[in-house]
């Protein structure tokens, strides 16, 4: 998102032009500040998007998609199955969608949430938006919204299906509001745009030459040298990494786990203990 952005200004301000048939860079191009600029346009629209511990790894085609989706429709789910990183990709497309929302983009955690009682406060406290006096919490936040241009994710809603008719009320309340939920299953709501999130793209061949291209095996490698920063992939390791991220079918969670033991077995072992016993990578 920041690079898109950065690309953006350098081409308001002229610093990189098209001419004829190629891209030309401004001679004075190092003077531009481009850090103060983007956290400039940053610094303006209002947010609450938790900062990763990692870089995120892959799944462009879904961010492009889902960016457009949004750009089309006031509700999305983001539907997968535990484990498929629903939660980051989220995260993601809101964090490269924050340009569109005049009044800012918001993430709602409800996993912890033990009864959807807490759900109208839960949204007012990501939205920072205090409740006070007797007026009914909901009204409260509703009217809050009205005029409101903003996005907010609601992050594992489960759990919270009686809450669904909230959901309907703002949009319903607050028409420049829009809202992206992640489930497990479809809320089953008028206008409601699903998108279904899989595993990974696979590799073509598990000995493909530029295997590292392959997104899926990009993020293993991520891992693998958080557990062991001197981790290297050989060619010897290169089927079983590729069989690794296939036994897991490409899901996010099951690599991050097969790629934490690179600090005590060999890609193969890897391999060959997923193989026989998926519940290896169980962990608490």
């Amino acid at each position: 998102g920041l690079v898109r952005t950065g690309m953006d200004l350098l081409i308001e301000h002229q610093i990189i032009k098209w001419v004829g048939s190629e891209w030309i860079c401004h001679p004075d191009y190092a003077t531009f500040p481009l850090a103060e600029e983007l956290a400039r346009k940053a610094a303006g629209i209002p947010h609450n998007l938790p900062a990763s511990l990692s870089d995120f790894v892959g799944r462009e085609d879904e961010i492009h998609k889902l960016r457009h989706i949004l750009q089309e429709n006031r509700l999305i789910t983001l539907v997968g199955p535990g484990g498929m990183g629903k939660t980051r990709l989220g995260i993601q497309v809101a964090a490269e969608s924050l340009e569109d929302f005049a009044d800012g983009v918001f993430f709602v955690p409800l996993a912890s949430l033990s009864s959807v009682d807490f759900l109208v406060s839960s949204i007012a406290d990501a939205l920072r938006f205090p409740l006070a006096g007797s007026k009914e919490p909901q009204n409260q936040l509703l009217a809050y919204l009205r005029d409101k241009e903003l996005l907010l994710v609601l992050d594992s809603f489960d759990h919270l299906c009686e809450g669904i008719p909230l959901i309907y009320t703002i949009l319903e309340r607050a028409p420049q509001v829009k809202t992206m939920v992640t489930a497990r299953e479809h809320l089953g709501i008028t206008g409601e745009a699903n998108f279904e999130l899989g595993g990974m793209p696979l590799p073509a061949s598990d000995n493909e030459n530029n295997l590292e291209d392959s997104s899926v095996v990009r993020l293993f490698l991520a891992n693998a040298r958080r557990a062991a920063p001197d981790f290297t992939l050989t060619d010897a390791d290169k089927p079983y990494v590729a069989g690794i991220c296939r036994l897991v079918e490409g899901m996010p969670l099951g690599i991050e786990f097969a790629a934490a033991w690179v600090q005590t077995f060999s890609c193969q072992e890897i391999y060959e203990k997923i193989q026989g016993n998926l519940a290896f990578l169980a962990s608490d």
